[in-house]
């Protein structure tokens, strides 16, 4: 969308005006790698008693590897070593093999370390005398398209289904296929479908090309393994932590900025949050400008006490839209604190000479507010760091710091905002953040309240999002709330309500910014190591964790049991399961795996297909 365009270039123009505001100031993100979260076992389709497993150990007399120049393979003690020389690289199996199901295992760190990444996984099944099944993939960091064509020789018309989900370090791909079925599955998140049948269905899996585009040169993937058969598929899950609470399927809060709001905009969301159980964060502006709103206007300043009795945080936005010095800006943290309270976090947009990435970090500038911002709390520089390369924020961590801003306690948002979460998914939310549960995500979304409603006057509708049916397109540029829409009723997007009602059928923290950077740092100091009889589970911070969750995207076979006390996993609306821990300061549990649901519905974790590969990682097994 060309509002959605605009706000992109807003953003690059922002970043171009950090470097050059930082002069020499290095800013770096410290994170972590998504690999370290996962401490025993790699997610992966189990098959029971598949007809071919080739581990590319060494040379393989029944699958053959072929790839064009610039990209080289190589069988290793890991598997097959994939490099590519070029931003772009290529391979195949060629398989011919009689098959129904078929599983792929690799490892993607490297490559998907690359935010234009993209892996496309191609499989093809000829099912009849003259007749194909093509299934594929398209795997970007944060979102899968599948993709299911029928007779496509032929021209077969086909379909496409998208997925939001954070690619993990490894990952784990199936596809299987019946007469007139298939399903297309990537870490436990499967899409099944129905396509035309033949008269006679005869499966034979032909080839699986792999085409990795956008990657630096020298980028590495691993082949861990091919499972082909028609035996019963399982995917088998270890134990993660999250930092969502209490065994809910996901948390979710808004941190909302000032700009162009009306006070219709704050009574519109106050509503709302009660009707939904929504919260979030709005900073604010305590000085307004003859085009916007502050907290010294009556009207406004009413309003954002109504959303604040909604259960939103007020905090602050870098004090006005306009400079202000270090003094100015300690008086609009006063005047918000005598209205609201002690504001909890600050946000700014990396122009003004107060904002953090500007003159803010330097102490010897007259708009200094480093300091003011580490006495709140927690704070946002409007930086390449401050927006995360994934979605959910347990993937890389919500708190971070960065270079240049002296142990500043910064916070990450989500990658994507409201619109590319639902705004072209209203119909299909389940399908589209089907992950969200699945995985306990922790969404944190920054955005603005013209980008979540739309006003209504005598004249019409109007929307600051281009194309909307039935509304009139109001740049950004151009919605200036002291002068534009004045009177006009804010109402909230179809899109977004929907987004609303789809939460309703999950269990969710909705939570404010501080709340969710506090819980965020209390459970990432959390130590969580799993072996194949027990979980260890350590707090060495001095304050207790209650409600930590540990899920699993598959079934445990297993209890936890601890001092006479077991542990039952529980399910959460999405196919994962969870344990819930409470601990004390500084204390270590550990938890014995106590086996109780073992059998051939539910295979054991250590499978004979698992066993070799876990091996890798459970070096650790004679641990605490």
């Amino acid at each position: 969308m060309a509002a959605n365009r605009g706000r992109a270039f807003a953003l690059t123009v922002a970043t171009l005006l950090v470097i050059s505001g930082m002069a020499a100031v290095v800013l770096a993100e410290i994170g972590r790698e998504d690999v370290a979260r996962d401490e025993l076992a790699v997610p992966q389709y189990v098959m029971v008693s598949p007809d071919l497993i080739e581990r590319f150990r060494g040379p393989s007399d029944r699958v053959n590897v072929t790839s064009p120049t610039g990209t080289l393979t190589d069988a290793t003690d890991d598997g097959l070593r994939v490099i590519f020389e070029e931003p772009s690289g290529a391979f195949s199996f060629d398989l011919g093999e009689r098959a129904e199901t078929m599983t792929l295992l690799m490892n993607t760190s490297a490559v998907m370390r690359d935010r234009g990444c993209i892996i496309e996984v191609e499989v093809i099944f000829k099912i009849d005398l003259n007749k194909y099944y093509r299934l594929d993939l398209f795997i970007y960091p944060t979102y899968v398209f599948i993709g299911f064509e029928p007779f496509w020789e032929e021209g077969g018309e086909g379909h496409r289904t998208a997925i939001q989900h954070d690619v993990s370090a490894w990952t784990a791909l199936m596809v299987e296929v019946d007469n007139g079925e298939a399903t297309v599955g990537i870490d436990g998140l499967d899409r099944p479908t129905t396509l035309p049948t033949v008269p006679s269905f005869s499966p034979v899996l032909e080839r699986i090309n792999v085409r990795v585009i956008g990657v630096a040169e020298g980028r590495q993937m691993v082949i861990d393994h091919i499972a082909l058969g028609a035996g019963e598929l399982t995917f088998k899950d270890g134990l993660h932590k999250t930092m969502v609470p209490d065994g809910k399927d996901f948390a979710f809060t808004y941190i909302i900025h000032a700009d162009r709001a009306y006070p219709g905009h704050l009574g519109l969301m106050a509503n709302l949050s009660e009707q939904y159980g929504l919260r979030g964060t709005y900073d604010a502006w305590t000085n307004g400008t003859d085009r916007y709103y502050g907290m010294d206007d009556p009207e406004f300043r009413d309003a954002l006490h109504v959303l604040q009795g909604a259960g939103w945080d007020i905090g602050l936005h870098a004090g006005s839209n306009e400079p202000m010095t270090t003094e100015q800006v300690v008086s609009s943290i006063e005047n918000l604190s005598q209205e609201f309270g002690a504001p909890r976090s600050w946000s700014d947009h990396a122009f003004l000479p107060q904002d953090l990435a500007v003159q803010g970090w330097n102490s010897s500038s007259d708009h200094y507010t480093a300091d003011l911002v580490s006495e709140m709390g927690l704070g946002w520089a409007h930086a390449w760091h401050g927006t995360a390369f994934r979605n959910d924020l347990n993937r890389i961590g919500m708190g971070y710091q960065a270079y240049g801003l002296d142990g500043l306690p910064l916070y990450r948002v989500s990658k994507d905002t409201s619109w590319d979460i639902y705004g072209d998914h209203a119909a299909d939310l389940d399908q589209w953040l089907g992950a969200w549960a699945m995985e306990r995500s922790l969404i944190v979304v920054h955005d603005y309240f013209a980008y979540l409603s739309y006003a209504s006057n005598d004249t019409g509708s109007y929307s600051v999002l281009e194309g909307l049916e039935g509304m009139q397109y109001i740049p950004w540029g151009q919605l200036y709330p002291k002068q534009v829409l004045q009177g006009a009723e804010w109402r909230a997007l179809p899109q977004f309500e929907s987004f609303l009602n789809w939460t309703g059928g999950h269990d969710v923290w909705f939570t404010t910014l501080r709340d969710a950077y506090d819980r965020s740092q209390l459970v990432d100091r959390v130590l969580v190591h799993e072996y194949p009889d027990k979980v260890v589970i350590t707090n060495p911070g001095d304050a207790p964790v209650q409600g930590l969750t540990l899920y699993s995207r598959s079934m445990p076979d297993y209890a936890l049991s601890h001092d006479g006390t077991v542990i039952h996993a529980s399910k959460g609306v999405a196919a994962s399961w969870h344990f819930i821990i409470d601990l004390g300061p500084g204390e270590m549990v550990v938890l014995k795996k106590v086996h109780e649901r073992q059998g051939a519905d539910s295979p054991s974790f250590a499978s004979a297909l698992m066993v070799p590969l876990a091996a890798k990682v459970e070096d650790r097994a004679s641990g605490p």
